[in-house]
């Protein structure tokens, strides 16, 4: 079975490069229906992120994480040891491997890799990683088969 497999970390970056292209046809479909998988995927890394930052975070009245200058503001009584533990734990939660299958959307999914392995516009610097990624991800299935 193909699977694209992709780090938490790299999850939004491909939502931005993917929704970033102009497809035709059935690659369109594939984009949008692979950037839904992406979306899933990310909003469970992005709730497990919370849970794992919550014993050290401070909370708004409404238990909500509180966000100062785009961070989540860590309570006074962290330890320097525990904040090193968090940084570990956040990095492996960072490195865990989201899997999206290929089983429900296949035919748009390969019109969509098709598409993107035979790309002759060019790509933005910005994106110029995960297109790389993706495509090395899609090609290590390639190979498996």
């Amino acid at each position: 079975m193909k699977t694209i497999k992709l780090e938490n970390q790299d999850l939004f970056q491909a939502v931005l490069f993917l929704k970033s292209l102009h497809l035709k046809g059935n690659a369109t479909r594939g984009k949008q229906k692979f950037i839904e998988r992406l979306v899933e995927k990310n909003n469970e890394y992005g709730t497990q992120e919370k849970e794992l930052l919550k014993p050290y975070s401070k909370v708004d009245e409404d238990g909500q994480l509180v966000i100062s200058e785009g961070r989540y503001e860590l309570k006074e009584e962290v330890t320097k040891e525990e904040k090193e533990q968090l940084l570990k734990e956040r990095e492996e939660l960072n490195k865990e491997i989201a899997e999206i299958s290929f089983v429900e959307y296949s035919s748009k999914y390969e019109a969509l890799f098709g598409v993107l392995d035979d790309w002759q516009e060019p790509i933005a610097p910005e994106h110029s990683f995960i297109y790389d990624k993706l495509m090395d991800k899609y090609e290590e299935n390639e190979e498996g088969k």
